[in-house]
């Protein structure tokens, strides 16, 4: 949880997963659980959501994954967001993928750039963090759909 404004107790990490599951029945799709092929361990999740409104452009469907601290480096992040692109361009026929986070999280910034999408170059300030908080401040990545 570095790159996010504060660390969920076991109430708000139950909290999130009932509102990703809620997602998935409302949307067809969402933030999926993402595990390693070889053992079957639960290390993050990834997928797509849609995002209403708040964020620049929206509404849009957001690429999105977060994997637990050990798991960092191996490219999972980078396999699992391209899956993630695929069914998003393949199964939803969306145009465009966008994804957003806060303007020192490097680690995500460079697989938005390995999965193919650009900085977008727009920066903003996210409406669900406090102002002034170091993360709040944001940047907008964005991939079109293969020709």
């Amino acid at each position: 949880m570095r790159y996010f404004p504060s660390v969920l107790d076991e109430k708000g990490a139950l909290a999130l997963y009932q509102r990703l599951y809620d997602l998935i029945a409302e949307e067809g799709y969402g933030f999926w659980a993402l595990e390693l092929k070889s053992t079957g361990q639960t290390i993050g999740f990834t997928g797509l959501r849609l995002i209403r409104t708040g964020i620049p452009g929206a509404p849009f469907v957001e690429v999105g994954w977060r994997l637990a601290q050990p798991f960092w480096g191996f490219g999972y992040a980078t396999e699992a967001g391209q899956a993630s692109l695929e069914y998003a361009f393949n199964e939803l026929e969306e145009q465009a993928i966008y994804a957003f986070t806060s303007l020192d999280n490097q680690p995500s910034r460079r697989v938005m750039n390995r999965l193919g999408m650009h900085d977008t170059g727009e920066e903003f300030d996210h409406p669900a963090i406090e102002e002034g908080h170091p993360l709040a401040r944001q940047c907008l990545y964005k991939i079109n759909r293969p020709a």
